[in-house]
Formats: structure tokens, sequence, C-alpha cells
């Protein structure tokens, strides 16, 4: 009998949040039932989850390249929107975001002027990466990039609109200085298990 086919290697690029970042977030999941607490932590999503056509090797080699060409930024989101679930058909998710996609990006001057470093950034690495990543959801990788913390995954409209009005009461917004990158690792191990992995990369470029 032939071996059981491993699960490929999956990829993802975030931003992690730093504590000070998360301790209101975390306080509000944790009342409020419905509310999705990230395993890995809270996280920006730059790239959502792919595979690599390059070894391992390659892909942290172009990763570092990209972050070498970026210096740190701040970033802010504040507005809580209720949203189409693009992992799961007929579901709603919630995300604490700045209210714009990167298609609305260059008509919302004052988005535009906050997070113009945000944007270039998931873009330069999209296209550093696009000939050897592998999307594994393509209603995610068809989707504009939309800044965002995922509060809620997966809950009806009526669950959706419930935890979006918690969340606004509850006057949730992030403000960090982005630092650095992370890529996360997502590798199937035997018996079922998962094996999670990240990886910084400490945006290098100096401030002019």
């Amino acid at each position: 009998m032939s071996a059981a086919k491993s699960e490929p290697t999956q990829y993802s690029i975030q931003l992690m949040l730093p504590e000070t970042a998360t301790r209101a977030l975390d306080a509000w999941a944790t009342d409020a039932a419905g509310a999705s607490i990230p395993a890995a932590g809270w996280h920006m999503t730059l790239l959502p989850a792919f595979q690599s056509r390059a070894d391992e090797a390659k892909l942290m080699a172009l990763v570092e390249e990209v972050a070498l060409r970026h210096a740190p930024f701040a970033v802010h989101l504040s507005r809580v929107e209720l949203v189409a679930d693009y992992t799961r058909t007929g579901y709603a998710a919630v995300f604490l975001t700045d209210g714009h996609s990167q298609a609305q990006h260059s008509q919302a001057q004052h988005s535009q002027a906050q997070h113009s470093a945000l944007y270039a950034l998931q873009a330069d690495l999209a296209e550093s990466l696009a000939t050897i990543r592998i999307g594994t959801q393509s209603t995610l990788d068809d989707a504009s990039f939309r800044p965002h913390v995922t509060l809620a995954l997966a809950v009806s409209e009526k669950e959706g609109e419930r935890l979006a009005t918690s969340a606004r009461r509850a006057a949730l917004e992030i403000s960090m200085d982005v630092k650095a990158m992370w890529v996360m690792r997502k590798a199937a191990m035997t018996r079922g298990q998962i094996a999670l992995w990240q990886r910084r990369f400490a945006l290098s470029k100096a401030k002019a």
C-alpha cells in the first residue's frame, strides 16, 4: 500500500500586531460570543495562503529583498465593517479596517496619505512573488487588497451585525508602527497535526 500523500506546505505573509495593539481586541473578543481570536495571533494579511513553486530558500530571499526596499511606517484602523466572507459562501465576516480597498485607494486622499506605504509594500510583495506564488483560494486571490484585522469569520449576517455593533460600541481601533512583516508557514505533520512557523523580516530602508 502506498503512503498517504502529504499536504503541500502553505505560506502567507502577515503584519503581526504588537501587544499594545491587541489588548483591547483580546478583551472584546473574550466577551463577544462568535468573535475570532486567531490561533497564530492578531494580524493583518498582506498575502493570503499560497504554495510556492520555488524552494523555501528562494521564497525567503525574495521576501527579504522586498523588506529591504521599504521603510517602517504607521497604520491606523478604526472602522468596523460587516462584509461577505470570501472563504465561505453564504457567510459574513467582521473587519476592523481603514474603510477602503486597493481599488478605492487612489480615490481616497486621506487614506492615500496615511496608508500609501502599506499599499506600496503589499503591491511590491504581490509583484515580486507573482511568478512563484500559487494561490489556494481564488476568491481571496482575486479580491482587491483591503487592510484589515479580522474580528469574526463564518458568521451569519444577523450574528455579524450583532458583533459589528458590539465592536463599534467598544470603539475598537488600532494604531501601530509597522517595522517588520512575517512569513507564516503551515505544514501538515503525521497523525493530522499541523506545524506553524514564522520568520520575521525587518523593513530596513532608511526613512527619507
